[in-house]
């Protein structure tokens, strides 16, 4: 099978929620451009042969697992249409230092480090969560940016809404590292060890969830609460 069938197949079945969640998070204005990315460990990997490429880090939990995630540079207004123009599987090598990529001229998410040791740690802890789900939830950002605190952040969340305890209780915060690096990625995985979904200040969050479906709705329960502490700042 070529790399472009096999790609098909794969995507085929995960395509309902990768359409879906896609098309909402541009519907949301939380995708611009080629903003956020997702990904996926797959129940039942399939065999294949990709371009050998060195991960950012080394991933031994990881060893042998395939991981379907967005391309880097690929806009989700675009995988909503066609899902599998913006993915790719990555299968990660015995070592967990080295993976193969397919299609072979795809180049993985910007945020592969922090992907790789997030599932790296649900694989551990919560093996039953293997979707992860980032974006950037327009009011969220200004929150962090309006509150510097994270403490006084966290409050502000947990008090916007009589029912917010719940999604508080599952919600992490990190400090401002720079997109894409290794210290975000280790500061994320510390988190998501007591939580499902991570606040990036000035950045956006993510979520992980047993489907995309399930880490978005934390998301969007997340920015509501994150829209009406910021109206709660203005009065």
């Amino acid at each position: 099978m070529t790399a472009d069938g096999l790609l098909r197949v794969v995507t085929r079945t995960y395509r309902p929620d990768v359409a879906g969640i896609t098309a909402e998070l541009h519907r949301h204005g939380w995708a611009e451009a080629n903003a956020g990315n997702f990904s996926i460990r797959l129940a039942d990997p399939p065999r294949f042969t990709g371009r050998i490429i060195n991960l950012p880090g080394h991933f031994a939990g990881l060893a042998r697992q395939v991981i379907l995630m967005k391309r880097a540079g690929a806009r989700m207004r675009d995988i909503a249409r066609r899902p599998e123009s913006g993915v790719c599987l990555l299968k990660i090598g015995p070592d967990g230092t080295k993976g193969q990529i397919l299609p072979p001229d795809a180049i993985p998410t910007s945020e592969l480090p922090s992907h790789l040791a997030s599932h790296e740690l649900l694989i551990r802890q919560r093996p039953e969560q293997n979707a992860l789900l980032h974006t950037h939830p327009t009011e969220l950002i200004a929150l962090t940016d309006a509150v510097r605190s994270p403490a006084r952040l966290l409050e502000l969340l947990a008090g916007a809404h009589a029912e917010s305890q719940t999604v508080m209780r599952r919600t992490g915060i990190v400090g401002r590292f720079n997109p894409g690096t290794t210290r975000l990625a280790q500061a994320t995985a510390r988190a998501l060890l007591q939580h499902d979904v991570v606040i990036w200040p000035g950045h956006g969050v993510i979520a992980a969830g047993h489907d995309l479906r399930s880490a978005l709705d934390l998301i969007e329960i997340l920015n509501k609460l994150a829209t009406i502490a910021l109206l709660r700042l203005r009065i």
